[in-house]
Order: structure tokens, then sequence, then C-alpha cells
């Protein structure tokens, strides 16, 4: 698990149409799951539009980039350690998350298969919690969250 800067390398564009429809889908909605094709194509355009829309909100994007099995802990300390130069008011729900607390933010999690079903269960309730949080996750599979809309993303850009 790590975090990652967000790069729009020009080698590591998405198709056009993909990127477009996508940024559409996370704008519309709260919770959008990127799915389909190889964890590489996904990774690469859940970045593009990371950094494309960052400035449609105040906090901006975060991004966590999971490699391996993670539980709500680790979920919860990748999420406590982008907190570098973001400041938020104590929440006693989350007082190990300040920085997310009223929080303008799209939060990008890459590799949202390898979250574990209570990782899942603590996202909800942070979504729960904050209503200025949206969530765009790549993954091979849905996280069965409440108005999660899936993206299912094709060849043929």
């Amino acid at each position: 698990m790590k975090s990652t800067s967000l790069s729009t390398s020009p080698s590591n564009q998405p198709p056009p149409r993909h990127l477009a429809t996508l940024m559409s889908a996370v704008r519309r909605s709260r919770i959008v799951t990127l799915t389909g094709q190889g964890p590489d194509d996904r990774s690469r355009l859940a970045n593009a539009v990371a950094c494309r829309l960052r400035s449609n909100f105040v906090a901006g994007t975060a991004l966590v980039t999971l490699e391996r099995k993670t539980g709500e802990a680790d979920l919860t300390a990748a999420l406590g350690s982008l907190s570098a130069g973001r400041t938020g008011p104590p929440a006693p729900e989350r007082p190990e998350l300040p920085w997310i607390t009223g929080q303008d933010l799209l939060l990008v999690i890459d590799g949202g298969q390898h979250l574990t079903d209570r990782a899942v269960r603590g996202l909800r309730h942070l979504l729960a919690l904050e209503p200025g949080l949206q969530l765009l996750t790549s993954s091979s599979r849905a996280l069965g969250l409440e108005g999660e809309q899936l993206f299912p993303l094709t060849r043929g850009g």
C-alpha cells in the first residue's frame, strides 16, 4: 500500500472517450468504481481523472494505491499518511483522520479489490460521516457500497 503522486504523462494517457465519460460519472455520482480490463488500464484512468478533477474539490484529491490484502486498520493508516499539508477540525468519530473532517475531497483508491469486507464497512462508515467526501475506486469487482456506480472499462477507447 502506498501513496502515489498523480501523473498525467503523455505515455500514460487513457483513451479520451473513457476519460470524458468517467469524469462525467464522477461529477454525477458520489461513489464510482472503475472495473474491467487490466489493473494498469484502470489505474491509469483513475489517475488521469483525479488529476483533471483536482480543482473541482476544495481539498483536492487524495490517492491510495493498494497492492495487497488491506484491512480496516491498514486502510486507516494509509489514509492517515496522506495528511501531510492537510488540516481539519478534530472529529470524535474518526480522531485518526482529522484532515478528512468536513472536507470537500475526492478520495481515489486504486486496487479496491484488495479491501477486506471490514475495510469496506469502514469506508461505508467514513462516507456516512463525511458528506463532502467522494470516492473513486479502481477494482476488479464492485465494493458493494450503497449508491455505488459501476464504470466498466472496455477496449476500443
